[in-house]
């Protein structure tokens, strides 16, 4: 009996001591867990998603230059088509960062580092909801202490530490860092995270001075080798590095060009091009496909981005890249001498210009603006009417009694020059009152007008300039310029009044307004050759008039004006 107490005893005492042994272990691990619950169970973790151009960096903060813009001096492509190339934030995209917005279905991964040794400390799975992480898998259990939270979408593909963005995914591949420290308090705890997009938004903007449609063109790497395919992200550290290259075509469809408030016309491309951060945007490339802007095929015209200084596109960019694309016509400097479009001021270079050439073999050039007149119509009112009877102010008028139409003063026996109507006094008649050099008698609005046309820069050339109103046929310069077609020629009109051709009348307006100057599609201009035509156009007791110009974007029309009625002086320029 005693021998069995004892062997109870000693087996209770044993049961005690393990009890002892163990115990203690047990409740340094219940405490341990319970540091973590404690130390995490009252995180609340806040999402944001940074709008475009947001200054949040994903990892390591590089320049932080909000402000990137590279313009780049005119560009000959060729066929007479130079571009002014740029690429700038598209800042009107920016927003409050404090602007929320969540990616709706989606699942996000939480990695948790030691925020000194950079160990990883664990992860879970969850959605946002609400502006909130919410856990939907393992819940994250961490002790006290200081951690860089790392959170992604599932456009992000993870292999351990490294997380690998593709290209096809830049803009809707999410990561988020934050470091924060965490204590063991029981208090409500709030962690902030900001997610960006490891690639940006490249939009496309062509802009001209002449109507445009369905021009397309490629974003493409100059070679396979100079820009990469994907970004590594290292959560551990932070780092965010090009991964392997690659090459890709971004197709870029522009339908049609919209008018607008300069006298240019401008499209966005429909697509929208994606690229990673710290892609090199001098190893890119634009190639033209197809389109015709001023009437000139520009299939296989290329252009390579080459800042003056490097430029790669950053994270959560908004990026346009504009190319502003010019004719290249010859113009009449304020130097004297003549220079291409690329020189003018305008497109980048140093030179202003102040007129068209028209030809160069005749020198005569075309003003950029339209003539300050006095009135807008041809002449005085005593010039006129028919009760004064024959009253014929010029000795070269086309009478349409006699057969003479305004055919014949364009490209017939009747010919004549602007310079001669308005410097050669034998030009006017008896019945011209006081001065008879037009240019100098100022009952003669719109020639005189012409005459004293003020170009708006002081012109240092070594010869005085000439400016004459020109004559219906001088008017085959501007024709010429805009590669009218004499064979589409369409006479109407009693006495074929109307003479009119194909032209490419945005071209020539182009011209004009792609250096600042005056649209020449519109109005109606005069000329400086007179018409007496019969007496069924008689208005108001007024038979006389002009041969008269006016261009549509396709369409080059001579035709007439009663001299009391409006249009306006477009001066040439004898150099």
């Amino acid at each position: 009996m005693m021998k069995n107490k004892c062997k109870e005893m000693k087996k209770s005492r044993l049961l005690q001591l393990g009890l002892m042994v163990v115990l203690p272990l047990f409740m340094a691990c219940n405490n341990d867990s319970d540091v973590e619950m404690d130390a995490m169970e009252s995180v609340e973790f806040k999402v944001e998603f940074a709008d475009f151009n947001a200054k949040q960096e994903i990892g390591v903060t590089r320049n932080g230059n909000q402000e990137v813009k590279i313009e780049e001096k005119v560009v000959d492509l060729g066929n007479n088509i130079l571009a002014l190339v740029s690429l700038q934030r598209d800042t009107t995209r920016t927003v409050s960062p404090a602007a929320t917005r969540t990616v709706d279905d989606d699942t996000y991964t939480m990695l948790a580092y030691d925020h000194e040794t950079h160990e990883f400390k664990g992860e879970t799975v969850g959605k946002v909801e609400q502006a909130k992480f919410v856990v939907t898998g393992k819940r994250l259990r961490l002790g006290a202490g200081k951690y860089d939270f790392v959170l992604f979408n599932s456009k992000v593909k993870r292999q351990g530490d490294r997380l690998i963005v593709p290209r096809e995914h830049a803009l809707t591949a999410f990561i988020g860092r934050v470091t924060q420290e965490i204590d063991a308090s029981s208090g409500r705890k709030y962690v902030a995270l900001n997610l960006k997009r490891v690639g940006a938004k490249v939009q496309m903007r062509l802009e001209t001075y002449v109507p445009f449609e369905n021009i397309t063109a490629e974003l493409k790497p100059v070679d396979d080798e100079s820009v990469h395919d994907n970004s590594v992200y290292d959560a551990a550290t932070g780092q965010l590095q090009p991964g392997t290259c690659a090459t890709f075509k971004s197709p870029l469809t522009f339908k049609y060009g919209e008018r607008g408030y300069v006298n240019d016309y401008y499209s966005n491309s429909k697509e929208i091009v994606s690229l990673l951060d710290a892609t090199d945007v001098s190893k890119l490339k634009l190639v033209f496909k197809s389109g015709k802007p001023f009437g000139t095929d520009i299939d296989g015209l290329e252009y390579q981005f080459k800042p003056s200084a490097g430029l790669k596109i950053e994270a959560n960019g908004y990026y346009v890249l504009k190319v502003k694309m010019f004719y290249n016509f010859f113009y009449l400097m304020a130097d004297g001498d003549i220079g291409r479009t690329g020189e003018t001021v305008q497109c980048g270079g140093t030179r202003t210009p102040i007129a068209v050439v028209l030809s160069r073999s005749k020198r005569i050039a075309m003003a950029l603006y339209y003539a300050q007149v006095e009135k807008y119509m041809w002449c005085d009112y005593k010039y006129m009417f028919t009760h004064h009877g024959n009253n014929y102010a010029s000795t070269h008028t086309l009478v349409e009694e006699k057969g003479d139409r305004i055919y014949d003063g364009i490209w017939g026996h009747l010919v004549t020059k602007g310079i001669d109507e308005t410097w050669d006094a034998s030009y006017s008649t008896v019945k011209v009152k006081g001065n008879k050099v037009k240019a100098e008698n100022a009952d003669f609005y719109a020639i005189y007008g012409a005459a004293h046309y003020d170009p708006k820069v002081e012109y240092k050339g070594a010869n005085p300039l000439k400016w004459f109103l020109p004559s219906a046929s001088d008017f085959i310069y501007v024709f010429n310029l805009g590669r009218g077609d004499k064979s589409s020629e369409n006479k109407y009109g009693k006495f074929d009044r109307f003479i009119e051709y194909n032209c490419n009348g945005a071209l020539v307006s182009s011209a004009c307004t792609q250096v600042g100057g005056d649209r020449m599609i519109g109005p109606t201009y005069w000329t400086s050759s007179a018409l007496d035509p019969l007496f069924d156009i008689i208005y108001n007791d007024v038979k006389y008039a002009a041969i008269s110009v006016s261009l549509e974007e396709d369409k080059f029309t001579w035709s007439y004006t009663c001299y009391q009625f409006s249009a306006v002086s477009r001066p040439f320029v004898s150099y």
